[in-house]
């Protein structure tokens, strides 16, 4: 094989590479939307105060905390910050899978600027050029 047969094939075992790393990562991706789909939504639900309350002796005019209401509405944080960041790793995987995907189609189909890359040779001109030496004296 000569060089350009060698560079052509390094040049497709890269493409091969990228096309394989697409494929991984679109994989990865249906499960990180299964992931991102699979989380409850974070918005306010009511919880019930299912314990139960003790009543105690209070002065007349003073608010007891225990008694106040037994209903109470949270916004669930650690939901939210788990849909951000399942919402993150979608974006991720999207980006990779067409990243991966255009530079392994470009790899495999063409791959000419690469290639002229790879196969550049440079003349070295900074060598001396040795002069020939026969023994004709012509």
């Amino acid at each position: 094989m000569n060089k350009r047969e060698v560079v052509w094939l390094i040049i497709r075992l890269i493409g091969v590479y990228f096309a394989y790393s697409a494929v991984i990562s679109a994989l990865s991706l249906f499960g990180s939307i299964y992931n991102y789909a699979s989380l409850p939504s974070a918005v306010a639900s009511p919880k019930v105060n299912n314990e139960t309350i003790r009543t105690r002796q209070t002065p007349p005019g003073v608010n007891n905390p225990e008694i106040d209401s037994p209903v109470k509405t949270e916004i669930n944080v650690p939901i939210e910050k788990a849909k951000s960041e399942a919402f993150k790793l979608v974006f991720w995987f999207v980006l990779l899978t067409g990243l991966y995907g255009v530079a392994g189609w470009y790899l495999i189909r063409d791959g000419k600027y690469l290639f002229a890359v790879l196969s550049r040779e440079e003349a070295n001109s900074e060598e001396p050029k040795i002069p020939q030496v026969t023994s004709l004296n012509l």
